[in-house]
């Protein structure tokens, strides 16, 4: 069975191969396409979109790589006529009996879409169409306050972020046009399987979970060995969609009762960075009208082991985001066994189950993210016990054997569906 990948980014091992720089984001894809290439009459190819020129038949490692030149054009708007005849012609290189669409992000996803002789399975990643919307985007913070921390010399330092969810409005049409015209999905909560029937009921939706690296099976987070009362935000504050903003003023409220209080935020440390605009000059300027700066440090980019640490010390693994589909962060926090406190948004609720795995609060309500935060701080039988939970559910949840199984499972199932199918409508003609 040829199996080919279409990814929105370089994996790390064509990225070392092209000296390019790597992606911190699609952990799952690398272990699952090595899982994937180790099964017996699996040929894997992965194609990833490239600024540069095309080339094909790059192996490494088993798993034969290929890119495509990619235009802006190609990503937000709709393919162009040279990406569809490259992509004609991998294709006719390959001849592969699937093909699998990592993410419904980009428009060029769609001229897959429009293929008839090769079944095509689309995976929902994140859903830009729901991401997008301005209440989620800005993660609950109003323009006006964003225009406040604009300086009159900065307005196009500070124009990335608002063009950026202008942009994302021709992503989210394409996505739409996508999952309507989609006959297989793979999605992983019932969130994104809504989302998928509202605009398609006649899809086939496989849910499969996506895999944690193995490296966190091997580390088991103990309240003997945490530094005491220290949060962790993994998400950053790239975006404020993750909801850095808020974890900060939650922090806030919990100073009082916890005075050593510390917050790890993934990123580069505000406090020493120049010329801050934007979200991140929002962020500075909060932080620092609430007196914060002693209590919150930041982690910079964190790798593999790094971030692990970071799970292994924290008291408390906090997810402020305003929307979510299915958190990679949070999978890493339950497999390694960190207590978590939640937003309840998006698909979170089909990953863990409140007062079991987790403690949820609703987005926006800083003073509930606080009471949960503190009840776990407070009782270390509650943290022992959210953490046993998280850990049993996801050594099930995310297992290896398990999902890969279910990939196989889904490869066959559909490409036979598909050939009855078009058997059927042989038969008709």
């Amino acid at each position: 069975m040829k199996v080919l990948w279409v990814t929105n980014h370089y994996l790390p091992d064509l990225a070392e191969f092209l000296k390019e720089k790597k992606s911190f984001s699609g952990s799952w894809l690398v272990q699952t396409v090595k899982e994937l290439s180790k099964s017996e009459n699996i040929e894997i190819h992965v194609l990833c979109p490239s600024k540069k020129k095309f080339l094909q038949n790059i192996n490494i490692n088993g798993i034969v790589y290929h890119t495509i030149p990619t235009s802006n054009k190609d990503k937000f708007f709709k393919p162009t006529t040279s990406y569809i005849f490259c992509m004609n012609n991998i294709i006719k290189n390959i001849k592969p009996d699937i093909i699998h669409l990592h993410g419904s992000e980009f428009a060029y996803s769609q001229a897959y879409l429009e293929i008839e002789n090769i079944p095509v399975i689309l995976s929902i990643q994140g859903l830009i169409s729901q991401v997008n919307k301005k209440q989620y985007y800005f993660g609950g913070i109003e323009f006006s306050k964003f225009k406040r921390v604009i300086l009159p010399n900065e307005i196009l330092k500070f124009f990335p972020l608002f063009l950026r969810y202008k942009r994302n409005k021709y992503r989210s049409h394409s996505e739409i046009q996508q999952l309507k015209s989609s006959k297989y999905v793979i999605g992983r909560t019932e969130w994104d399987k809504a989302h998928t029937f509202f605009y398609n009921s006649n899809v086939n939706y496989f849910s499969i979970q996506e895999i944690i690296r193995d490296s966190f099976f091997n580390n088991r987070w103990k309240i003997d060995n945490v530094d005491r009362i220290t949060l962790f935000c993994a998400g950053g504050y790239a975006n404020p969609i993750k909801g850095a903003h808020k974890i900060i003023e939650c922090a806030a409220l919990l100073v009082n009762d916890f005075p050593s209080l510390k917050l790890r935020i993934v990123g580069s440390d505000l406090g020493k960075t120049k010329n801050l605009t934007g979200y991140n000059k929002y962020l500075h300027d909060l932080i620092s009208s609430l007196g914060l700066w002693e209590r919150i440090s930041f982690t910079g980019n964190l790798n593999e082991e790094s971030m692990q640490q970071e799970f292994l010390k924290a008291h408390v693994y906090v997810l402020g985001s305003s929307i979510e589909n299915s958190s990679n962060t949070l999978g890493e926090a339950m497999v390694i066994g960190t207590p978590i406190v939640t937003s309840y948004v998006g698909g979170i609720s089909s990953l863990v189950s409140d007062e079991k795995e987790a403690l949820f609060y609703r987005f926006g309500d800083i003073e509930q993210m606080a009471w949960q935060i503190k009840r776990i701080l407070k009782s270390d039988e509650l943290a022992t016990n959210l953490s046993e939970g998280a850990m049993q559910r996801a050594r099930i949840q995310y297992s290896k054997e398990k999902i890969i199984n279910e990939i196989i499972s889904t490869y066959k199932n559909v490409i036979e569906v598909h050939a009855i199918t078009k058997l059927k409508e042989n038969i008709l003609m």
